[in-house]
């Protein structure tokens, strides 16, 4: 049903969103100890180009995260958009409207 779907999406964000905040709080820790490592006391280039890596591999994985999300809360549906688009549904087909009402209707 519609509400499975939606409640569906919304454990999916949910994850999401946790999984990103995980991720932020790394990078912040990641950093400061990139910052640590670059420091003159503590000459380590393996550890600076671990840690440039293990960087480079979270950002890549929180924008995957925030192109996910975009997708799933723009194509989230709730009851009225599907009720409105039903009601209109000759109307928007007559108009050529492109958007959440054409999904439901497909």
């Amino acid at each position: 049903t519609l509400a499975q779907a939606r409640r569906k999406a919304e454990d999916q964000i949910d994850r999401l969103k946790a999984e990103r905040a995980g991720l932020q709080a790394q990078l912040r820790n990641q950093h400061a100890e990139l910052s640590r490592l670059r420091s003159p006391s503590h000459p380590s280039a393996p550890q600076i180009v671990e840690g440039q890596d293990v960087i480079r591999d979270n950002e890549r994985r929180v924008t995957e995260i925030d192109d996910e999300l975009a997708t799933l809360e723009r194509d989230l549906l709730d009851e009225a958009e599907v009720a409105s688009a039903l009601a209109c549904r000759g109307v928007c087909g007559a108009l050529g409207v492109s958007d959440k009402r054409d999904k439901v209707l497909r």
